[in-house]
């Protein structure tokens, strides 16, 4: 026999890296003092010390310690390694097989007559019989247990007993039974030393007191559990403190945070091959996107958890993943689904005598049923709340009253509203939930309102207004910020209307604010930390340096987070680190502008503009036009150097349908051009009606304003996005006779797109992919080459996303002509066409742009989806996002030809020293006689806060109408 393993010591040493059982046979002939229980005990020991930082290690003794017992005539012996096999198989998170060992082992030690370790047994085995929902065997178990510890005098046991049973009475959600049991014994294994017992009994505590609604107690608990992990080593018990840790941020509203610990959590219990706790937080995290409207992401997780706690036959999980992807369904209308979804998950959750989750299914059963069938969802909301009611599970019941109040405003039963929402609003400082505020607010905002008592409602809203602004500050992605407004539009909705109903004076500037922060707010944002970080080379000193050098590292540790996430395999540990690095650099901003205000009183770095400031970088010729929807009432802020105007403009009604309409003519113009009809044929009949209709819902009514401007910059609102306001006329005349005409997302993005910054250099950039059925393409591009002052230029083959990423940054004007695909079902993938493959739009925001303007001259680049609070998502966004200045697409797809020579057109006058505005605008007019159709001349949309050149008009009169061309 080898010298290593003449001793104890060596043969736990070689069976820790794996050794056949052929193999261990033949070592412990060669040394028979070694073939006895005292080996299986140490063997089986080792394993339990090493299983929460190495579990393959622990399962290899494991096996040894099996193997070992297997050669003994003993069943004590047998009883000690089929133990040590279920633990590992229990911490590996095979519940069936970790069970038949541990009967295995009760079955031995009842031969050996050895009731001390079959108490032990039992013990450990309660958690398995948790996950297989086996509660009153679990409860039996332990009983056993309880009578032989206490015989035996045995302390430490029985606190490690009682830490089990407070699993099992947690599992129940009889928390405040489990959260005695939890603190009991962490008493004694403080006294004892027992380290390992100390940390779980230090999680199990916070995990009560948050379910308990005590946070602050919770966080602090978890902080010392980690730190108690951390000074022991016990790496696999970290994952899953970390795991609480990132709950606990969740339900406080501390997205961002939540999801990186998801992540780190994830990350430690794959490594330790912790298959259990890798579900969790894909079950949680799922939980967490739907309640910020990322559907898709949010079940796609929960049906990964779902598979994964099935494949773990644990039903109570994979129930409760089954939940969530019923909410998912829910979200994205499919009822039937979602029902069917829910009774499953309820079933399951009765079976295992669980007297919550069925409550829990019944609420959200009920909020789904609450539009079509208001009765059945009253009566499973009530059956809910006498549930929750008997708990200490405050928010739930909170929750019930909210719907409880919601369901009588639907009928006009106003007084049991206000019952309804008064129960939930007297608990609601003891909750600590900022979401539930919200919600409670938004109701009782309603409910004021009906009671006639507008100062009340106003003050209700401003409420909800605060917990959704202070949600929102934890969301440190932009795709989060975005998706999180989804739901909330009904607040700033409610401000706006009870502010303008207000007596005395209309206060616009609050409207403003409140209409700016429901719209593209997440971009401006992005673009005030651009426009931030361009300025450090400006030479600024003092607060003003240090707060743009801050802003300016901010914003490169954003490009290559944003670039990480775009990778198709991007590295976790990467990100992680960068949303680190992110976070505590939006601190430091945060901290060195709290002093330093801009002259108008706005933070240094707000996305939201004040209303003066806007005013102040409007032209004395230039009206801004920012149209908002309230309560289904259009309306447009109507705002120039000088005033500010709020116009209703009529009900929402037939908006959607007429673009629909609209699109259709367009779509037909497009085929008749393909068919061979000449571009000189004039515009249908259908498609003349439906601009001079838009033009008289949206323009006519601010006839005297547009009559003292000659510039007009238009905020559309959801559809009107993909409308060519330019192109609105009747009796022969268009927008575009009588205005120059550019476009933004928002009035902020319009200030923060134009605020002063380094711009590019002279260069110019074009990248052109010509084929079959765009042949102009090539045309187009070797004329801008030759227009255009010291220009750098790919084509075909040559326009690849690497020539763009080099030459782009820096360069002055931008120019790629090629195919646009835009993604309607996600606009993130929307992409523009190079030689060597698609550049999506997470490519386009990555870009390092200083470019007055950046034109795509392809099929419909300009298109864009509106999401949570009227936010573009789409090209344009990207680019605008990346520092350009301003953005010239297309709202539908070019004919080639006309387009081409748009193009050429444009940069022709610019070169000559006319503003972007000013081109696009003479280049449409000069099209139209040839073209008169819109689908020919008015594809094109400038967006952004474009330059204005040398020769760009200043008159405070319209431009002539003289030579005007007609639409018919």
């Amino acid at each position: 026999m080898p010298g290593d393993v003449a001793s104890l010591e060596g043969v736990i040493a070689r069976a820790s890296q794996g050794v056949s059982t052929r193999r261990l046979a033949a070592w412990l002939d060669a040394s028979p003092d070694l073939r006895t229980r005292r080996t299986v005990e140490h063997l089986a020991d080792a394993s339990i010390r090493i299983a929460r930082t190495d579990l393959a290690q622990a399962a290899r003794l494991a096996q040894a310690a099996a193997a070992t017992a297997r050669l003994l005539d003993d069943p004590h012996a047998r009883g000690r390694g089929a133990r040590a096999m279920g633990h590992v198989a229990a911490l590996r998170g095979e519940s069936a097989a970790a069970l038949e060992s541990y009967t295995e082992a009760i079955a031995a030690f009842a031969l050996a007559g050895s009731p001390l370790e079959d108490a032990i047994t039992r013990s450990g085995a309660l958690q398995t019989l948790i996950y297989l929902a086996r509660y009153e065997q679990a409860l039996d178990w332990a009983a056993r247990a309880r009578a032989t510890f206490a015989a035996a005098g045995d302390a430490l046991r029985l606190a490690r007993l009682d830490s089990n049973v407070g699993n099992v009475l947690h599992r129940q959600d009889r928390f405040a039974e489990a959260l005695d049991h939890y603190t009991r014994a962490l008493a004694t294994f403080r006294a004892t030393g027992g380290d390992h017992d100390a940390a779980i009994a230090l999680r199990n505590i916070a995990v009560c007191q948050i379910t308990l609604q005590q946070f602050d107690a919770a966080y602090a608990t978890y902080q010392e559990a980690r730190g108690w992990c951390e000074a022991h080593g016990l790496t696999r018990l970290l994952a899953e403190v970390d795991y609480n840790i990132a709950y606990l941020h969740y339900m406080r509203g501390e997205y961002a945070t939540a999801i990186d610990l998801y992540a780190r959590a994830r990350g430690l219990a794959s490594a330790q091959a912790d298959p259990y706790h890798a579900a969790l937080c894909d079950l949680d995290e799922s939980e967490l996107y739907l309640e910020i409207n990322l559907v898709p992401e949010g079940a796609a997780m929960a049906a990964r958890a779902a598979r994964q706690f099935d494949a773990l036959h644990m039903q109570y999980e994979a129930s409760k993943a089954r939940t969530t992807l019923a909410l998912a369904a829910g979200h994205r209308g499919r009822l039937a689904e979602a029902l069917g979804l829910f009774d499953e998950a309820r079933a399951c959750f009765v079976a295992e005598a669980n007297a919550i989750w069925p409550a829990q299914i019944d609420l959200f059963k009920a909020a789904l049923l609450e539009h079509g069938t208001p009765a059945e969802a009253r009566a499973l909301c009530l059956s809910a709340r006498r549930q929750f009611a008997t708990t200490p599970l405050t928010a739930r019941t909170a929750s019930c009253d909210v719907l409880l109040a919601r369901l009588p405003l639907r009928a006009d039963d106003t007084a049991a509203a206000a019952a309804a929402i008064g129960r939930a609003l007297e608990v609601l400082p003891a909750v600590e939930s900022p979401a539930l505020a919200q919600r409670v607010h938004v109701v009782l905002g309603q409910v004021r309102e009906r009671q006639g008592d507008a100062s009340g409602a106003l003050d209700a809203y401003r409420e909800a207004h605060r917990a959704i602004e202070g949600l929102r500050r934890h969301l440190d992605h932009d795709e989060l910020k975005v998706a999180f407004l989804e739901d909330k539009r009904v607040v700033f909705e409610s401000l706006v209307a009870l502010t303008a109903a207000q007596p005395g004076p209309l206060d616009v500037r609050a409207i403003f604010t409140l209409v700016e922060q429901a719209k593209s707010r997440a971009l401006a944002e992005q673009m005030a930390l651009l426009g931030a970080a361009a300025s450090v080379s400006d030479g600024a000193t003092g607060p003003a340096a240090d707060v743009r050098a801050a802003a300016a590292d901010l914003h490169a540790v954003s490009r290559q987070l944003r670039d990480e996430s775009g990778q198709d395999r991007p590295e976790q540990h990467r990100l992680l680190a960068l949303r680190a690095r992110a976070r505590e650099l939006r601190a430091r901003v945060s901290w060195l502008s709290a002093a330093l205000e801009t002259s108008d009183g706005s933070a240094a770095l707000e996305g939201t503009i004040a209303l003066d400031r806007l005013q102040a970088s409007l032209a004395e010729d230039t009206t801004l036009l920012e149209y908002h929807e309230v309560r289904g009432v259009l309306h447009a802020l109507v705002i120039d150097r000088a005033s500010t105007r709020l116009v209703p403009l009529g009900t929402v009604g037939d908006l959607r349908r007429r673009m629909r309409l609209l699109r259709f003519q367009l779509g037909n113009a497009a085929v008749r051009s393909a068919q061979g009809w000449p571009a000189t044929s004039p515009p249908s009949p259908a498609l003349r009606d439906h601009l001079a209709w838009f033009h008289a819902r949206l323009l006519a009514p601010l006839h005297a304003s547009l009559a003292r401007a000659s510039r007009l910059v238009i905020v559309p609102h959801d559809v009107l996005h993909a409308l060519p306001f330019h192109a609105l006329g009747q009796d022969g005349q268009a927008l575009i006779d009588t205005h120059v005409v550019s476009y933004a997302p928002s009035a902020s993005v319009y200030v923060h797109a134009g605020a002063s910054r380094a711009r590019g250099d002279a260069r110019a950039v074009v990248l052109g992919v010509p084929d079959a059925l765009a042949p102009a393409i090539g045309r187009e591009a070797q004329a801008l080459a030759a227009l255009l002052p010291d220009v750098q230029m790919a084509m075909g083959a040559d326009a690849t996303r690497a020539f763009l990423e080099t030459h782009a940054p820096g360069a002055r004007y931008v120019h790629v002509a090629t195919h646009g695909r835009f993604r309607q079902d996600n606009p993130l993938f929307s992409s523009i066409r190079l030689a060597d493959g698609d550049l999506r739009v997470l490519d386009l925001a990555a870009l390092s742009l200083s470019a007055d303007l950046v034109s795509l001259s392809g099929c419909g680049t300009g298109l864009s989806v509106t999401v949570g609070g009227d936010e573009l998502l789409g090209l344009t966004r990207a680019l605008l996002s990346a520092g350009a200045r301003a953005v010239l697409v297309s709202l539908w797809d070019v004919h080639d030809d006309t387009a081409a020579s748009m193009m050429v057109e444009v940069f022709r006058r610019m070169v000559a020293g006319e503003g972007a505005a000013e081109a696009l605008r003479a280049a449409m007019l000069a099209a139209r006689p040839q073209a008169p159709d819109p689908f020919y001349w008015a594809p094109f949309v400038l967006l952004g806060h474009p330059a204005a050149g040398r020769s760009a008009h200043r008159a405070s009169t319209p431009i002539s109408n003289a030579g005007r061309h007609p639409l018919q």
